[in-house]
């Protein structure tokens, strides 16, 4: 798909409402499976900041369209790129950092689609004038474009990336404060941190002190992850371990994938896959081979050898064998 039709295909789905801009999120994913469920999470964190700063409807709605679109401009990056596990390299930054950019000007070329046009175009912008693409400083970044920056930052610190872990969420907090007036605005900043703990607070409150961070419950979790199900009944088991998270940001991605996987397949929990080709390419990712089609789509989440995987390529070899991708 060349720039125009891809341009095209977007500004169709603008057209369509939430269930074209949810179809550009998925678009996105598509383009950088690492990042899975990222732009539908931006998108939550911005509207809850948002709402817990008493900002209008109206900023609200575009905090929501522009958090699912920000990374509109990535989708046309060659891969190799937007997977690369080491550095990139000076040309391969230019490309990334032109992302906004890019995405803003198609965005903004739809009706009534300025505002968030302009949050897209600024998402990578910092206060101290240190950012991208237009180095602008201060109050010179709209409301919406700082807010998109700090909950950027905040969803891809707490998730596995290819070059380095998740961090927990009081360091993602921790090194939100530090960027404070810096990278971040120092408003934004406070009362994000504030939300998040408050959030947190309150169902330590109902559960009892000692069940702070990731002691939660299991029976709340999986109550929460039986309530996603059924209210998106067409969801992939990575989609609702993302709601989980959303939900509970202290839960590592990993445990809600679990508990989904518990809730959804309980008959199923003593299975375990096998293969006697197997690749093991990296700690966190293997290739498996098998003779025949398995029961597992791409999005899957399968058990391999006692942990659990999701799915990310399917491939038939000539020889009519098919193999499998899965990444941790």
């Amino acid at each position: 798909m060349d720039a125009a039709e891809f341009e095209i295909r977007i500004r169709q789905h603008l057209d369509e409402g939430d269930a074209g801009l949810h179809a550009i999120a998925r678009m996105i994913d598509e383009a950088d499976l690492y990042t899975y469920g990222h732009s539908e999470r931006v998108a939550h964190y911005a509207v809850a900041l948002g709402r817990f700063m008493d900002l209008d409807g109206e900023t609200l709605d575009v905090l929501r369209r522009a958090g699912l679109l920000h990374d509109v401009g990535k989708i046309l990056l060659p891969s190799v790129i937007l997977r690369k596990p080491e550095e990139l390299d000076p040309g391969e930054s230019r490309l990334v950092a032109a992302h906004p950019r890019k995405g803003a000007d198609i965005v903004g070329r739809q009706r009534g689609f300025e505002r968030v046009a302009a949050a897209i175009r600024t998402h990578h912008e910092r206060i101290d004038g240190r950012g991208y693409p237009g180095g602008l400083v201060g109050d010179e970044i709209p409301p919406a474009g700082r807010i998109l920056a700090l909950v950027d930052s905040y969803d891809a610190m707490v998730s596995t990336r290819p070059y380095r872990r998740a961090m927990g969420v009081e360091e993602a907090l921790s090194q939100l404060r530090r960027g404070a007036g810096s990278q971040f605005d120092a408003m934004y900043v406070a009362s994000f941190v504030q939300m998040i703990r408050d959030r947190r607070d309150r169902r330590s409150a109902r559960l009892g002190a000692s069940t702070l961070f990731v002691e939660l419950s299991l029976r709340e979790h999986e109550g929460a992850a039986r309530y996603y199900a059924r209210k998106r009944a067409k969801a992939s088991p990575l989609n609702l371990a993302d709601m989980l998270c959303m939900e509970y940001p202290e839960l590592a991605r990993e445990d809600a994938l679990k508990i989904v996987f518990n809730v959804l397949s309980p008959e199923s929990q003593g299975d375990d896959l096998y293969s006697d080709d197997a690749i093991r390419e990296k700690e966190d990712e293997v290739r498996v081979q098998y003779p025949a089609r398995i029961d597992a789509d791409v999005g899957s989440v399968v058990r391999f050898e006692g942990k659990l995987y999701s799915v990310v390529n399917i491939t038939e070899a000539d020889d009519g064998r098919f193999e499998y991708r899965l990444k941790r």
